[in-house]
């Protein structure tokens, strides 16, 4: 696959490292990415000492890093980690969110 558009979306910051190879694989043929991840990951600590607003802003600092090595552009939907559940409710507000994405992408 060339010159194509591909959105890749994931839950959490550093979850594109489940997908990373493929990333890699797509902008090395060329093809365009936008990497979106749902959540701030402002829950991804054990850390007590650690704040949710100082969690997120670690992660963001980390995803920046980790999509310029990646050579995406990337974005944040700024869910509320765990606030986007099972009920039909919240996957089309999960989905909306996505929708100016998919649109711009295809």
């Amino acid at each position: 696959m060339q010159g194509k558009k591909v959105l890749v979306c994931v839950a959490h910051p550093d979850d594109e490292v489940f997908c990373s190879g493929t990333i890699l694989k797509l902008t090395d043929a060329g093809n365009d990415v936008t990497l979106v991840v749902g959540t701030q990951g402002e829950k991804g600590s054990h850390d007590p000492s650690l704040t949710p607003a100082l969690i997120a802003e670690l992660r963001e600092k980390e995803m920046a890093a980790a999509a310029a090595r990646l050579g995406v552009r990337w974005c944040n939907l700024v869910i509320r980690t765990g606030s986007c559940n099972t009920r039909r409710t919240s996957r089309r507000r999960c989905f909306g969110l996505c929708d100016p994405f998919v649109r711009t992408s295809s």
